[in-house]
């Protein structure tokens, strides 16, 4: 993609107006310019807002359908979908010729700025999403391998024995000390994978 800047297009008589979109690891994406650049991404159930608010420019600023635009049909398959957005019309930012808030210092953002930063959100939201993944099959497997450890779920079997009564009694201290431990390693990976 070619290095094109997206203050060429403040200067447009029709607001708002979506001037990139596409779809990049199966979500829907637009930049959309009104005075400044506002970047959109598919939002997705199980998605944290915070993964992706520590990772965009100032953070999310945007959580709804997609508002209206003037090519707004570029982005009708999307109509029903959630997004999250953000915008570049911050303090040091570029926010068009009419805007008594320039400096010469300003940020110019580029299209390709913008939508590395949009893959980078979408890139910590699959991260995340996989790294939620491992978590559930730890919880809910038998035998699990993560990152070259082998993880025996011994807490239903721990359960199940003490519940049914099928432990001696001098060996329910051992079970409970075990369970203690499997809490904590548990947490441990929990902590690991955030």
């Amino acid at each position: 993609m070619e290095n094109k800047v997206i203050y060429d297009i403040y200067d447009r008589n029709k607001y708002p107006t979506i001037v990139e979109h596409g779809i990049y690891k199966d979500r829907a994406w637009c930049i959309r310019m009104h005075d400044f650049p506002c970047a959109y991404v598919e939002k997705r159930i199980g998605d944290s807002k915070r993964t992706i608010d520590e990772v965009v420019h100032y953070g999310i600023t945007w959580e709804d359908s997609l508002p209206n635009s003037e090519n707004q049909e570029v982005m009708l398959p999307y109509v029903n979908r959630e997004f999250w957005g953000w915008d570049y019309g911050h303090c040091e930012d570029y926010r068009g010729k009419d805007s008594s808030n320039n400096r010469p210092t300003n940020k110019k953002w580029t299209s390709e700025e913008i939508i590395n930063e949009i893959y980078k959100a979408v890139d910590s939201l699959e991260e995340k999403k996989v790294k939620d993944e491992k978590l559930k099959k730890i919880q809910f497997s038998g035998v699990v391998r993560v990152d070259g450890f082998e993880i025996f779920l011994l807490k239903e079997i721990i359960t199940y024995a003490k519940e049914n009564n099928i432990v001696e009694p001098q060996d329910k201290i051992y079970l409970d000390n075990l369970e203690n431990v499997i809490d904590q390693f548990m947490g441990k990976v929990r902590k690991y994978l955030e």
